[in-house]
């Protein structure tokens, strides 16, 4: 069964907020980012808004019209795909269970303004998680279907109940790896509503290499970079990386190690790097740049901290499609794709000297880097966000 004819639908006009609808339109899917900051708290820069743009691409290209609901800054980020904003005023004056019920309020006006789309996705955020049994009231037979990424339970045991009963709510669960399947079935118990694993996965339309245009830069006549781009927080194992690059520099004294982003732990990344050579933290670049500054590198690292097993990497997925030499922490949703693959090396998690020496590994030869540089691009390609859509177009579809 497939969802394409449910898809198109035709829009009547709309007189609230600032979306401003096309004639005849189609709506497919309802998709709802409920975080007043989740555009800004990271200033612009992060997996997490990778995540968004890519599955709401590939969503307006495999499923059919998508609508996004979400803070005024997503604009910015959305614009580029042609998709509609419904864009929710988060002014400070209003409190954040104010702007959850504003949310819950322009879903529910829209919905009387458009036929019934395919589903609505909701991006699980912990401040709207009270507020998903009531959606699911509005929707009115719309599937709720619900992204988890990490549920309020696993930082706040006072989120137990709240977070059971938005679990419940669920007609469909998405959880980005194994272990927060797990999580979100010990919360919602004996009703648990069906969980389905979607790994993270990549816009290859944003990483367009082709591996007869990969360079080989020799790191016998240049200084051989090594790269990190993304957001700077604490738990992710950048202090780690840059505990290698100490131990790297000692056997490459030419190697750089280019930081790229912003975020809290800024200040003491800038702080441990003073002591080691070579190592720069930039600012971060535009969103439509992040593909040509990971391009100029030599080798990648996707580090990762014991804390955040449970996440799954799309920053590892980024940074195949690039075409470039990875190394990347073992947590469970790496090791069975490198296992299978050989695509790129990985390290103990916290083990600072192996990652050391797994950088040390590419940089030695010329060779070796380009191989695991063409080997990245192809399994890149079983990774993209089309397949990631496809797999949750499908189960909606199964729910009958």
């Amino acid at each position: 069964m497939s969802l394409s004819g449910g898809a198109h639908m035709m829009r009547t006009p709309y007189d609230g907020g600032d979306f401003v609808p096309r004639d005849l339109e189609t709506v497919g899917l309802f998709y709802v980012l409920p975080h007043s900051g989740f555009f800004t708290t990271s200033g612009l820069v992060g997996g997490h808004l990778a995540h968004a743009q890519g599955f709401v691409a590939a969503a307006e290209r495999e499923w059919g019209r998508v609508t996004v609901i979400c803070a005024p800054d997503g604009r910015g980020l959305f614009s580029s795909l042609g998709v509609e904003v419904l864009a929710v005023s988060n002014r400070t004056q209003f409190s954040r269970v104010i702007w959850s019920a504003k949310i819950l309020s322009t879903i529910e006006r829209h919905l009387q303004k458009v036929e019934r789309p395919a589903a609505c996705y909701v991006r699980y955020a912990g401040r709207f998680a009270w507020a998903l049994p009531l959606l699911k009231r509005i929707l009115r037979g719309v599937p709720l279907v619900l992204e988890v990424n990490s549920l309020g339970t696993q930082y706040r045991r006072a989120m137990r109940v709240i977070d059971s009963r938005a679990v419940r709510a669920a007609d469909l669960v998405v959880a980005v790896s194994g272990v927060v399947e797990e999580s979100v079935k010990e919360v919602a118990r004996s009703r648990c509503p069906p969980v389905l694993v979607v790994p993270n996965g990549v816009d290859l339309q944003r990483f367009r290499v082709c591996p007869d245009e990969l360079e080989l830069k020799s790191s016998a006549n240049t200084s051989p970079r090594v790269g990190y781009v993304g957001v700077l927080k604490p738990n992710y194992g950048l202090e780690d990386l840059i505990g290698a690059f100490r131990i790297v520099r000692a056997r490459f004294p030419e190697a750089r190690l280019d930081i790229v982003g912003d975020g809290p732990l800024r200040s003491l990344l800038e702080t441990l790097a003073r002591d080691v050579g070579g190592v720069t933290i930039h600012k971060p670049v535009p969103f439509s740049e992040v593909p040509s500054v990971l391009r100029s590198m030599d080798v990648l690292v996707c580090p990762q901290s014991p804390v955040n097993v449970h996440v799954s990497p799309m920053k590892l997925f980024e940074y195949l499609a690039a075409g470039r030499a990875v190394v990347a922490a073992a947590i469970p949703q790496v090791v069975g794709i490198a296992q299978v693959s050989n695509a790129f090396l990985t390290y103990r998690c916290g083990d600072v000297c192996e990652l050391a020496e797994r950088i040390c590994d590419l940089l030695a030869s010329d060779e070796v880097r380009l191989s695991f540089a063409k080997r990245a691009l192809d399994e890149a390609k079983k990774h993209s966000w089309e397949e990631r859509v496809r797999m949750v177009r499908n189960a909606v579809a199964s729910l009958g």
